[in-house]
């Protein structure tokens, strides 16, 4: 799957985003084509969201609590094997800190001893540093539910639901992003909003674990308070 973000635990590589996977197929049913594009918009006027999202693989659980705003952002992402990551994003710096050493190993190339050093340390990552580009695309609204977005080609639309108390349209998709991979996904759209609530998603390849998805989107607009930590040292003091 494409990573949500940093992610700590091996995640599948099956997902795309929804302009990712090139059409096939006949257009799709004509009101699931008009809830998806009506949807696409309303989220492109959005400048903050709260979301929940779930990835469970091989028996091993990553959970993201994240809050996107304009100009700030925050994931704290934990797994069923005890490991952490907080990334923050507060103006132009951001700001990592982890208990994984493979982690870090991983995705900033440090050696075993430079991880060591940096675990359980606040990082500051400017946008001179290499990775800073990937990790701020990362912690953006369209990266947080595009995963789950059906492509307009491939968009059926199911029978009204209730989520809470509100109206929702679900809308759901199945492709293969990659050969013999099966993934399918389904978002409910609030009839009012024409902004997700929740969202699914399956991905099957023969002779891999099947993994599974599942998010909660909330508080569209909200107020988002992402502090930077007191005190951090810069990427570079590990790594070079």
């Amino acid at each position: 799957m494409t990573p949500r973000a940093l992610p700590l635990v091996g995640l599948a590589a099956l997902a795309c985003v929804p302009t990712a996977c090139s059409p096939s197929s006949p257009p799709p049913h004509a009101d699931a084509l008009k809830v998806l594009t009506k949807s696409e918009k309303a989220i492109e006027q959005q400048t903050s969201l709260r979301f929940v999202d779930v990835t469970e693989i091989n028996k091993q659980t990553e959970t993201v609590n994240g809050q996107f705003g304009a100009s700030s952002a925050e994931e704290i992402i934990t797994t069923s094997n005890h490991n952490q990551l907080d990334i923050r994003l507060v103006g132009s710096t951001i700001y990592l800190k982890t208990n994984s050493a493979n982690f870090l190993v991983s995705s900033f190339s440090m050696t075993t001893a430079q991880a060591a050093k940096a675990i359980n340390q606040w990082i500051a990552i400017t946008s001179s540093d290499s990775t800073f580009d990937g990790i701020a695309e990362s912690l953006t609204i369209s990266q947080a539910v595009g995963v789950y977005y059906p492509p307009k080609a491939k968009a059926t639309m199911g029978n009204q639901v209730t989520i809470n108390g509100v109206q929702a349209s679900p809308l759901s998709g199945i492709t293969h992003p990659e050969k013999k991979a099966t993934q399918t996904t389904t978002v409910t759209i609030a009839v009012t909003t024409s902004l997700p609530l929740t969202a699914t998603l399956t991905a099957k390849e023969p002779g891999k674990a099947t993994e599974s998805k599942h998010a909660t989107f909330s508080k569209w607009g909200g107020t988002v308070n992402v502090e930077a930590p007191s005190t951090s040292t810069p990427l570079t003091t590990f790594t070079s």
